[in-house]
């Protein structure tokens, strides 16, 4: 009697998990947005919306954490899906790594400029 292997057992990679991110994070980022965009335009007039009412919002622990939240998920988001698009388009593999590299750079750059509007105190 024959006996089939046991099949192989697939282990998570990082790639996996990158994934499982990017689906979340749309998600989670088209909520977030739809929200930000009611509160933003039609929950208040054109009139109400300044630099107090700015101030105000980015006073207030909630708002900052859901604004910092809305920023991080798409900008990390895009930046996953501008990494696919560069893995697919470009074939060589240094040409590649060093694209990714100072592409990595760019991110870090701008996420903390990013985040440093949040960590400045108004």
């Amino acid at each position: 009697m024959a006996t089939q292997p046991a099949a192989p057992v697939r282990r998570s990679t990082f790639v996996t998990y990158e994934w499982l991110f990017v689906r979340v994070s749309g998600v989670l980022v088209l909520f977030l947005a739809l929200g930000h965009l009611y509160i933003m335009h039609v929950a208040n007039s054109i009139d109400v919306i300044d630099d107090a009412f700015v101030r105000s919002r980015l006073a207030s622990p909630w708002w900052k954490t859901y604004d910092i939240l809305l920023l991080a998920l798409a900008f990390s988001h895009g930046s996953i899906g501008v990494k696919n698009v560069l893995e697919d388009v470009i074939g060589h593999p240094l040409l590649l790594k060093i694209i990714k590299i100072f592409f990595g750079l760019f991110c870090l750059a701008v996420a903390l400029l990013g985040l440093a509007v949040f960590v400045k105190d108004f």
